[in-house]
């Protein structure tokens, strides 16, 4: 539990994309406190995973109340993590933020809060209220979220923490990692104000061969519109491996970029492997000087998510769209590929926006991509990366925990078993290289509507008999 904390020194002066963007005390008319929630894991110990969850608020949302010459608000803030109506985790605190006069308080002037937990991986809900404790109005926000775990034998980023600033310090706060104070920003809008984005992360699995020349890695930062075309690009930057794992804190200058959505990617290479591992975040900027690009972007997605979408499709040629349909279909329902297939071509954009929309919280496009992505570069070779079984699984399961690996041998064919320990109960893919081309095959597996053959070591064999395998149901 958090003691009462007064908040009037942290808040931020930021512009942000609200509905009282005026810059005018909110009056409460809609009888709900508005704020902006969002979230980032990280490795923890013993096979837990740190999730930590970052708030932020606008000052106007609560009513100041004189008392003894002074004017303050107090509020509470409940997080809940609930999982199978369950709940897992919780916290609960309350603030208090101070004034001389309420009415130099803005909705421009915003209140970052912070809380985390221990969790396994999973699907949860995140439930979080905010309550004004003077005026008894609250809001409520109710996030489904899937926590994925970071596997131990591939190059991996954690997720994303977008902040406003990243300053040194020598005392612990709640905002505070490694002597540094990292003030997340869950709005994830940028804008004048705050002109730089912030990232906090962690990288882990590097390997360790001990040559001093090859002991190094890569990281690069790029920015690219909803369209994936690449926007900014500064030159990489390299760092020594401090050991298996690492931290990554850094930022760009977002300042002159028109307001509209973007997403914001990070590339690392292992030198000594070559090894590749990326991870991408959406932001928004906003500037005043841009309300019709505003304005704009509100009319082209009025939707949300399912906005976005459509006017990413919407831009995208009848090619196009049929090239990436044939890879998103591998994760589609019987119901949705027969849709597609009798659709028009707006049609057709309407089915792929509607896809990702009723996946929201599941997977988004934006890391179907990635997953794509990886098995393009990956495993593209007779056929494109995305066609293999690897291919296949990657982008169904995303990327294994563990990944065994054995070579060619004198009468047997080299193979790899992927583990995932967190999906249902554990589970693990074989692959075998059955013709010699480096074109794995999936032979078995303990998943659910996958391949069943639990005599799969016969593959293996440079000869013996190739019948006896089932699709499992």
């Amino acid at each position: 539990m958090k003691k009462a904390l007064s908040i009037a020194a942290t808040v931020l002066f930021v512009s942000f994309l609200h509905e009282n963007i005026s810059g005018q005390v909110s009056d409460h008319s809609e009888e709900q406190i508005s704020f902006d929630v969002d979230y980032a894991s990280f490795r923890g110990a013993e096979g837990t995973l740190n999730l930590e969850i970052y708030l932020l608020v606008s000052r106007a949302e609560f009513d100041f109340v004189e008392v003894n010459g002074e004017y303050a608000s107090k509020h509470s803030i409940d997080v809940q993590l609930i999982s199978n109506d369950s709940l897992i985790a919780g916290d609960s605190w309350e603030r208090v933020d101070r004034t001389d006069d309420p009415g130099t308080v803005l909705s421009t002037q915003l209140l970052p809060d912070f809380t985390a937990f221990s969790v396994q991986p999973g699907a949860y809900d995140l439930v979080v209220t905010f309550k004004d404790l003077n005026t008894k109005i609250t809001g409520v926000r109710n996030l489904n979220i899937v926590i994925n775990s970071f596997g131990k034998n591939e190059l991996v980023i954690s997720d994303l923490e977008f902040a406003t600033a990243i300053t040194e310090t020598d005392k612990s706060g709640i905002f505070t990692k490694y002597a540094r104070d990292i003030v997340p920003n869950a709005a994830l809008i940028y804008g004048i104000e705050i002109p730089v984005l912030y990232l906090y992360c962690e990288i882990y699995n590097f390997s360790e061969n001990g040559e001093e020349e090859s002991d190094k890695y890569q990281v690069e930062y790029s920015i690219t519109d909803l369209n994936g075309v690449e926007i900014i690009n500064p030159s990489p930057k390299v760092y020594e491996k401090p050991g298996s794992s690492s931290i990554e804190m850094g930022g760009l200058s977002v300042v002159s970029l028109q307001s509209r959505g973007y997403y914001f990617r990070i590339k690392v290479t292992d030198l000594a492997t070559g090894i590749i591992a990326t991870r991408s975040k959406k932001f928004f900027v906003y500037k005043p000087g841009d309300v019709q690009a505003v304005t704009d972007f509100d009319e082209q997605f009025p939707s949300g998510i399912y906005g976005m979408l459509e006017g990413i499709y919407a831009e995208m040629t009848l090619e196009e769209l049929d090239e990436e349909w044939n890879m998103m279909k591998i994760l589609g329902t019987k119901a949705e590929k027969n849709l597609f297939k009798k659709s028009d071509e707006a049609g057709k954009r309407k089915v792929m926006a509607t896809f990702w929309n009723a996946r929201e919280g599941v997977i988004s496009r934006e890391i179907f991509i990635e997953r794509a992505s990886i098995a393009i570069q990956k495993w593209s070779g007779l056929r494109p990366g995305w066609k293999t079984d690897r291919g296949r699984i990657i982008i169904t399961y995303g990327r294994p925990d563990e990944i065994e690996r054995e070579p060619h041998g004198m009468s047997s064919r080299p193979y790899e078993v992927w583990r995932y320990f967190d999906l249902e109960g554990g589970v693990e893919f074989v692959f075998v290289d059955k013709q010699g081309f480096s074109d794995f095959e999936l032979v078995h597996s303990n998943a659910r509507n996958e391949l069943h053959d639990y005599n799969w070591t016969r593959w293996i064999q440079v000869s013996g008999s190739r019948q006896g395998a089932e699709i499992g149901r």
